[in-house]
């Protein structure tokens, strides 16, 4: 092989590296995950997502670990890897505080132009791209993209039902694996359009309230709330 297009498949996957981060957490797939042919003609199709070790039957069960029982591993912090408009239903318990509240990713105008520069074989400007990249990182703020990532795989009129330990309890803090923080009132800027309208570039998903409810305490002073959201 021509050491200049060794040279370029080696550019190609360490931009590639930076693409998909930096982070030991799986990759998300290339390809949105084919689903059955006779998927729409079917029964409700239903994520479980954060199924932990205990998959629910009759969902399509997701974590970022293969348990037995998951049938998707995948990392909810990336984009997720469904086409649009494919589940009729997601449903999860404790996992969103379990994503990261914000984070700085290698910005992908730059990676994509790296890898532009390398294929044509332009070593020096892949490398400045690449530098680049890593000085001007993307913000990435892991609530937002946990609730228009849900929006934008639910059919129209889908249904998200999550419950998640409330910074009303002890509970959202106590776990040294939660690194986001969740109300009833985070649910206000993807419900109501005066508080949507503060982050005009950041949020884009329309959701309807069915039920939004903090539940009492228990003996250890957890608090959960629950959301249950449809799609608009």
């Amino acid at each position: 092989m021509p050491v200049q297009r060794q040279r370029a498949r080696a550019w190609q996957r360490l931009a590639d590296v930076f693409k998909n981060g930096v982070r030991g957490a799986p990759a998300p797939a290339r390809e949105p995950i084919a689903l059955p042919q006779t998927a729409q003609d079917g029964p409700p199709l239903r994520l479980n997502l954060g199924c932990n070790r205990n998959p629910k039957p009759g969902f399509i069960n997701v974590d970022i670990q293969p348990f037995p029982g998951v049938d998707v591993v995948a990392d909810l912090e990336k984009p997720w890897p469904w086409n649009d408009g494919t589940f009729d239903e997601i449903v999860c318990a404790d996992l969103p505080e379990h994503l990261r509240q914000w984070y700085e990713e290698p910005d992908p105008v730059c990676l994509e132009r790296a890898q532009a520069c390398a294929a044509d074989g332009r070593f020096k400007e892949a490398f400045e791209s690449l530098v680049t990249a890593l000085r001007k990182p993307k913000r990435r703020y892991g609530v937002i993209h946990f609730m228009e990532e849900a929006h934008r795989v639910l059919k129209p009129l889908g249904r998200l039902d999550c419950t998640i330990p409330s910074t009303e309890g002890r509970g959202w803090a106590q776990d040294p694996t939660h690194v986001s923080y969740w109300n009833e009132n985070s649910v206000l800027y993807f419900i109501d359009s005066e508080h949507r309208r503060i982050y005009p570039a950041l949020i884009h998903c329309v959701w309807k309230r069915i039920s939004v409810e903090t539940r009492k305490p228990d003996r250890l002073g957890v608090i959960w709330f629950r959301m249950v959201l449809q799609k608009e």
